[in-house]
């Protein structure tokens, strides 16, 4: 798939700057080499090397797909910039007010409410002040995760992403309260169809390949901002199909054209309504 623009960024190694984990940190407890791939497990750390300036390059061009081998700090780079852009909300959805000097077009130093920006703060990108004010804190967010994604036909894969849309749409529960269901031409009962447990087991071809489109419109429409879409290991899908012997061809047929259709509604085809994307891989698809 073509998209407006495109870059490759390569990554170093983080490995080494991961800190111990402990009992409350993670889920997986007492692995030697298990690493965090949260920025605010890693702001405070002594040994951490200071890569947000990464931030201002992703913003020259809309659509960003990272490259590099398993462990080398993919993830961890994604979570810092989606901190950076996310819009910060309380639970009923109602944005958090930043402390903004119009007049000189930037942030003020202090801003109270704001989790995030005291994770940037003394970092390298707080000395960028038109990136600040233009970025930080605007974007609402869509975070998609391919990475459980497994199986060994057609159908044990799409049972998957299913799941994998399921728990995007659940990090929005708070549009459940949001009042475009009442000013807008939008159904509720759709968003149930992703939101909801067991209706979304049941999820159609169709309503797989315009979920994340259709997510996307419903946050435009609560916060009046377009989205910045998060790609999670976004070619583990293809990955499984390419190293499964057992896999007939059709099903690699069907599997490669479900994600050229998805990613197109998303990022192609949903103009009005997303800004950028940043996505990340083991190898560069054609996909994408």
């Amino acid at each position: 798939m073509e998209l407006r623009s495109a870059k490759q960024s390569k990554m170093s190694e983080d490995e080494s700057n991961e800190p111990t984990p402990t009992s409350s940190d993670t889920k997986k407890i007492g692995k030697p080499n298990e690493t965090f791939s949260t920025f605010d497990h890693h702001y405070n750390n002594p040994f951490y090397i200071d890569k947000t300036l990464l931030i201002k390059e992703l913003f020259e061009v809309n659509h960003v797909l990272i490259t590099a081998p398993s462990r080398f700090g993919k993830s961890l780079n994604m979570d810092m910039v989606k901190r950076f852009v996310e819009i910060e909300h309380d639970k009923h959805g109602v944005p958090i007010e930043l402390n903004i000097d119009e007049a000189a077009r930037r942030l003020k130093k202090e801003q109270p409410q704001s989790k995030n920006h005291k994770l940037f703060k003394g970092k390298k990108i707080f000395r960028e002040e038109e990136i600040m004010y233009e970025h930080f804190g605007k974007y609402p967010t869509i975070e998609i995760d391919f990475g459980g994604v497994q199986g060994s036909n057609f159908e044990e894969i799409l049972d998957d992403i299913r799941e994998s849309i399921y728990e995007a749409f659940q990090k929005h529960a708070y549009l459940l309260e949001s009042d475009i269901w009442n000013r807008m031409d939008l159904k509720k009962s759709t968003f149930m169809k992703y939101f909801d447990p067991d209706q979304s087991e049941l999820l159609s071809l169709k309503q797989i390949k315009s979920g994340l489109r259709f997510l996307s419109r419903i946050l435009h429409a609560h916060y009046g901002r377009r989205v910045f879409v998060f790609i999670e290991e976004f070619d583990v899908p293809v990955n499984k199909m390419v190293y499964d012997d057992d896999m007939s061809r059709e099903d690699r047929k069907q599997m490669i054209h479900l994600l050229q259709v998805m990613i197109r509604n998303l990022l192609k085809g949903s103009d009005d309504f997303v800004e950028r994307s940043l996505s990340n891989a083991c190898q560069q698809l054609a996909i994408y």
